[in-house]
């Protein structure tokens, strides 16, 4: 039997900015619409509210239960877990993450999985002194023609996906991250397989992501990919 895996990308940048008269009511929990509220800028309080919004929505059609029966526990560093009226065994491993004004979601029954995405307008100047390597010596390497943004965007996802895969934090993955493991991070040629993961890398338009997950014995895996954008009229 094939397992299968379910990838999400969200985007809701059509509604981002409507007013609040003009949204879904009710559907964050009280927990949710509280840190809804604490934000100080608007477009943060935004992409909070559609992100998490969108997450129960695509979760209620997944797992055919009431969003109101959807509850959310977090791990040590803050890995989300569904807490729902089914049984923890019978609940599937999620992981979620939202940049600009879109969001990626990923589900999978059998074993932890993580996602990443990053706005590619994302200042990434930074990220060049952190890697350390040299782009233009691996971009030899890779088949498909990458920029060293492309690179750059492509290996922090990474990061954060591993991250959320096996819930230990992007600090404690980073910090067992030596210099020669930066530079596999960069290198495209060669997919993941940190701690025996897979991955799959995706380029929904404006993002670039990544989605890590556990091979385990299965020999057939396939990632089934959905684009849910929402109009300009809800």
């Amino acid at each position: 039997m094939m397992r299968i895996i379910s990838l999400w990308f969200i985007d809701f940048s059509d509604v981002l900015n409507l007013p609040v008269d003009e949204r879904f009511p009710g559907l964050l929990d009280e927990c949710e619409s509280t840190q809804c509220k604490k934000f100080y800028l608007k477009k943060d309080s935004n992409l909070y509210y559609w992100s998490h919004t969108l997450r129960r929505m695509v979760l209620s059609y997944i797992l055919g239960i009431p969003n109101e029966e959807i509850g959310f526990g977090t791990g040590k560093y803050g890995k989300p877990f569904i807490v729902s009226g089914e049984t923890r065994t019978k609940s599937p491993f999620i992981s979620f993450s939202h940049a600009g004004s879109a969001a990626a979601l990923a589900v999978d029954w059998k074993a932890p999985v993580g996602v990443d995405i990053l706005d590619e307008r994302y200042d990434l100047e930074y990220l060049h002194d952190f890697f350390d390597v040299h782009l233009s010596k691996l971009q030899s390497q890779v088949d498909i023609a990458y920029s060293e943004r492309d690179m750059l965007s492509f290996a922090w996802v990474r990061i954060e996906a591993v991250s959320k895969w096996c819930g230990l934090g992007v600090t404690s993955v980073l910090s067992k991250t030596s210099h020669s493991s930066k530079e596999r991070f960069c290198n495209l040629s060669k997919p993941i397989t940190w701690m025996g993961c897979n991955e799959f890398l995706f380029s929904p338009s404006g993002y670039h992501g990544c989605l890590i997950f556990s091979k385990m014995h299965d020999k057939r895996i396939s990632v089934s990919c959905h684009h849910l954008s929402l109009a300009n009229k809800v």
